[in-house]
């Protein structure tokens, strides 16, 4: 599996280079450009408005390091099964790996946690 594909890498990679300060951060940048591509689609979706779209970017924009800290979702797939669609082997990080797509997580369905080191 390809280090895109596993969970404990992207926290990993992340963790360090938050902690590190690293402003120029490839994983770092990567998230900002897929929270602003998922602005323009919950735009088009009309899930928020295009001023809450701009408020989301300028956010995104002007975000520090820091902020980018990561945080483990704990999704039990029972929970979400309904919500979830299996995404193309074109697409996912590896033609071995399974990989789903929730499209609207409710709240109610997973816990968030920020492991310290």
């Amino acid at each position: 599996m390809p280090p895109s594909a596993i969970p404990g890498e992207i926290y990993d990679r992340l963790h360090d280079d938050v902690n590190q300060g690293d402003r120029h951060s490839s994983w770092i940048a990567r998230n900002k450009v897929g929270l602003i591509k998922g602005t323009e689609c919950k735009e088009r979706e009309g899930v928020i408005s295009a001023t809450q779209k701009e408020e989301i970017t300028s956010v995104v924009t002007d975000a520090e390091v820091r902020d980018f800290r990561p945080l483990l979702y704990v999704i039990p797939f029972g929970r979400v099964r309904r919500w979830t669609k299996e995404v193309p082997v074109n697409e996912r990080a590896h033609p071995m790996s399974v990989e789903f797509i929730i499209e609207s997580l409710p709240r109610q369905a997973f816990d968030v946690l920020e492991l310290r080191r």
